[in-house]
């Protein structure tokens, strides 16, 4: 009897300490649960401690019961603010008030850090730096010489773990954490000479958390997100780095332009735009103003939530054709005379505009031979065209059957990925500065600091454009191709 008392006192603490409310104090309907971000695999709760929290709920009520002898463990919830970049993060319900310490964002976020951590603890010469690693993983990639362990896979993947360490440690750490509780502490403290009763009340108490999570992970039912892709050899994605400049146009009225707004954050999102990957800037094109210069967004989802945000004083028909492309001149100008002067850069990010442009083109003969003009001068800039009929911009385009978009039947998620997907093959640019058309004379030429350092994953292809213009001084070219940790070169 002595270790079901303690048992009993656990679940009294447990329910005193954590779930009383005041009663004048309502639960709210759905709970906020902080600390949760977004990934396309399912909600993850930042600074989780897998055993940790199991070993919490053990101790503190995750297996609280209500009268019907319901266990909360992997509450699941939803991103409740309507945006396309969500941020606030609440549970489906409030359970009557019990809110588990161990909510699916939690669980997901647990056993990622174990897989990931088991990665890096294996590994004594790996190359890549944390933020790569956690890039490849919440993605189709997987973890580098380890496609497996990948967040759409993390639950076949934690079979993999030592089920018994994570519960040792969950037992260990309850121990330690039941200090919080004076009664459980004094009685711990009076009955050290009968450990035995108590551990058996411990091992108890976590064997009824263990086992619902046990059979939640083994029995997931992948309701937060989508099983892993499975590819064939004919069925190849691609990945990129991109420097993206979206034109934002002012045809449509409102509801066409707050469209624009939703796709262009979440395209920040799909082509990875954050710091040392894709870039994205956006150019008025009624003004021909910066509405937000090119830059690695370092957190491209708060900016992507607050972009959508309705702004009325932003509302307005027109454009300046003319003006966008005087303004894309300029910056390309600039751009370029950097680039060839960096002795150390090798590769350059694609170089993408993508233009909402208007029902036709004012003046089209002398914008198409500016256009003509522009391209001479920076043929690795490629243009994209966002309208309603492609008919006055064919010769604007270089392919019209892929460069040419309409929205106006597709929802906003599958037409971002749409153009995302166009945006990904466009080839990033492969530049030697002792080499272009700038440099007769060879200055600044350091060939060994031009190497191209990259990471291809297994199914994915990254383009890579080596102009002619850029080896014109060279009677022959070797391409060597090396790998490093982690990198399979066939």
């Amino acid at each position: 009897m002595f270790y079901q008392l303690v048992y009993l006192l656990l679940q009294r603490s447990a329910a005193q300490s954590r779930y009383s409310l005041p009663d004048n104090i309502q639960p709210a309907n759905h709970p906020i649960e902080n600390g949760v971000i977004w990934t396309p695999y399912g909600p993850v709760a930042l600074g989780t401690l897998l055993s940790g929290d199991i070993g919490q709920s053990a101790v503190i009520g995750a297996m609280a019961t209500t009268t019907g002898n319901e266990i909360y463990l992997g509450p699941n919830g939803r991103f409740c603010n309507l945006t396309a970049a969500p941020k606030l993060f609440t549970l489906a319900n409030n359970y009557n008030g019990i809110t588990s310490y161990l909510s699916r964002a939690e669980i997901f976020g647990g056993i990622d850090g174990l897989l990931i951590a088991t990665l890096l603890q294996s590994s004594s010469s790996s190359q890549m730096k944390l933020s790569q690693i956690l890039r490849m993983y919440y993605s189709e990639h997987g973890l580098p010489n380890n496609q497996d362990q990948r967040a759409c896979n993390r639950m076949m993947a934690y079979k993999e773990l030592d089920a018994d360490k994570i519960k040792e440690q969950a037992l260990n750490f309850m121990y330690a954490y039941s200090d919080k509780f004076p009664e459980v502490k004094r009685m711990i403290t009076e009955y050290q000479d009968h450990f035995s009763g108590i551990e058996s009340s411990f091992k108890s108490a976590l064997n009824n958390v263990w086992s619902s999570f046990t059979s939640f992970v083994g029995s997931y039912d992948y309701t937060d997100y989508d099983r892993c892709p499975i590819y064939s050899k004919k069925d190849v994605k691609c990945e990129n780095k991109v420097d993206l400049i979206m034109v934002y146009g002012h045809e449509g009225g409102i509801y066409e332009m707050d469209k624009q707004r939703q796709y262009i954050s979440l395209l920040g999102t799909m082509l990875s735009v954050s710091v040392d990957r894709s870039r994205l800037g956006v150019l008025d094109g009624k003004s021909a103003q910066w509405k937000f210069p090119l830059t690695n967004f370092s957190n491209v989802a708060d900016w992507g939530s607050n972009y959508t945000v309705d702004d009325i004083g932003s509302y307005g028909s027109g454009s300046d054709m003319m003006a966008v492309l005087k303004e894309l001149t300029a910056y390309y100008t600039n751009f370029y005379t950097k680039l060839h002067s960096d002795g150390k850069n090798a590769s350059a990010h694609s170089q993408v505009v993508l233009w909402n442009v208007p029902g036709s083109i004012p003046d089209p003969d002398t914008f198409l031979d500016l256009l003509s003009q522009f391209r001479q001068r920076f043929p690795d800039v490629y243009f994209l065209l966002v309208g309603k009929s492609k008919n006055s911009f064919i010769d604007m385009l270089v392919d019209p059957s892929t460069d040419f978009f309409t929205n106006n039947v597709q929802e906003i998620e599958v037409f971002a990925a749409t153009l995302a997907k166009r945006i990904c093959k466009i080839p990033s640019v492969f530049v030697y500065p002792a080499c272009d058309t700038y440099n007769s004379n060879f200055s600044n030429y350091q060939e060994a600091t031009h190497v191209y350092t990259g990471y291809v994953s297994p199914n994915f292809t990254t383009y890579i454009k080596i102009a002619p213009q850029n080896f014109r001084f060279s009677g022959s070219l070797k391409l060597k191709v090396s790998g490093i940790t982690f990198i399979t070169v066939f």
